[in-house]
């Protein structure tokens, strides 16, 4: 049973910021009253957190790395790195199966400390101005000093932790593998609350004061956090990715072989795109585009882009032959991992592509990219930096329509 809640939780793994008054998030100020998206534009190079942001959107609001030079640095940790970076103040968060939690420099990849778990860590940190939170394969959620990597608090669930947290008004969000979505004390780890569903969740993402997760055995959750009450709960197949949420809508990939939009506040079906196969990664949603990946009928991974508004297919990318992890988008640019050893760059707006990057094995997770650099772990025990400047000699880049 143990080994079967830990696969069920490697399938949902797709991995915060937080200020007393008007936190920032991407390039949006963040409006703590209603959880929406201020007017004020402020440009930051990225997110703290899984996906960018508190509604997991994958929209990195930074500049773009729209032509690849080469490896930046990449830093050597003991394990495969299946948890995806957080990047806060020039420090870039990540997990390894080697069971840390490592602290690197994003100016000169090396290492400002490491933070022993008692397993792996496939969970992807979320961070605020003081502490960086993450769960373990030990059945344990962590809160470490952001300066020093000393633990602060540890809280013990009845699974194990895969998925990534959110802080939001002083208060920590995660799932575990128990089948709770807990709220914690920030600076305590006091428990506040628990929400229960039959299995493992995803991710949560965080709109308009309401969480919205899916349940592996059950339906897509979304849940009043002022009230921790359930608002409604929309049925569909077994699996499910972590869902984003733009403009009122939820958009989220489910392992029936749909692509779903689901109205953030009824619940109501807007509509659904059937991929043929599998929607195993969480979509990244910008400029009226959701971009994700999947397989059709022969479970071949494609990458795909719906129009959000009519739920239309607008281009499809057939290259990748292997897994891919969820896209991430930055300056008009979708970014994705796949198991084929490669790091992909597409046009957001055509599909085409712009460059890819072959490491020595497979990346993993979603990548997080900041001021025109992409980060990503990597099945070779690595963490990557790619950058623009003149590539080195070593460097595995591929242009487009070039063969090896």
């Amino acid at each position: 049973m143990k080994t079967m809640l830990t696969i069920v939780c490697a399938i949902l793994l797709g991995v915060p910021l937080h200020c007393r008054a008007r936190p920032v998030y991407g390039d949006m100020e963040f409006d703590l009253r209603d959880g929406h998206y201020g007017q004020r534009r402020i440009f930051l190079s990225s997110g703290a957190m899984f996906r960018a942001n508190v509604s997991r959107t994958g929209v990195y609001r930074t500049k773009a790395l729209r032509k690849l030079g080469g490896v930046k640095w990449k830093f050597a940790t003991e394990n495969s790195v299946h948890s995806s970076p957080s990047i806060q103040d020039g420090v870039l968060y990540c997990g390894s199966q080697d069971g840390h939690l490592y602290a690197i420099d994003i100016g000169t990849g090396e290492q400002k400390w490491k933070f022993k778990t008692g397993k792996g860590v496939y969970s992807s940190p979320a961070v605020t101005g003081k502490m960086v939170y993450v769960g373990s394969m030990d059945r344990t959620f962590y809160a470490v000093d952001v300066e020093s990597g000393t633990e602060k608090w540890r809280f013990e669930t009845g699974g194990v932790v895969t998925q990534s947290a959110m802080v939001f008004e002083g208060t920590v969000y995660f799932t575990s593998c128990d089948g709770n979505f807990y709220a914690l004390d920030e600076r305590t780890g006091r428990e506040q609350w628990r929400f229960t569903t039959p299995s493992s969740s995803s991710s949560p993402a965080i709109y308009n004061g309401t969480a919205y997760f899916k349940s592996h055995n059950d339906g897509l959750y979304a849940v009043d956090l002022a009230t921790r009450k359930q608002k409604w709960n929309f049925s569909m197949g077994k699996g499910g990715t972590p869902p984003a949420v733009v403009d009122g809508v939820v958009y989220i990939g489910n392992s029936d072989g749909h692509m779903y939009a689901i109205d953030a506040s009824t619940g109501k079906l807007k509509w659904k795109y059937k991929t043929g196969g599998l929607s195993y990664t969480s979509p990244v949603v910008d400029g009226g585009i959701a971009v994700m990946g999947a397989s059709d009928e022969s479970e071949t991974p494609f990458i795909l882009a719906v129009d959000t508004e009519t739920g239309k297919l607008k281009w499809t990318f057939d290259k990748p032959d292997n897994h891919i992890g969820a896209p991430v988008s930055a300056g008009g640019v979708v970014y994705f991992t796949c198991g084929d050893r490669y790091v992909y760059a597409l046009e957001m707006s055509t599909g085409k592509e712009l460059w890819k990057f072959e490491a020595a094995q497979g990346p993993n997770g979603s990548p997080a990219v900041a001021d025109g650099i992409v980060y990503f772990g990597c099945t070779d025990k690595h963490i990557y930096a790619l950058g623009g400047e003149e590539r080195a000699e070593e460097d595995n880049v591929e242009e487009p329509n070039k063969e090896k």
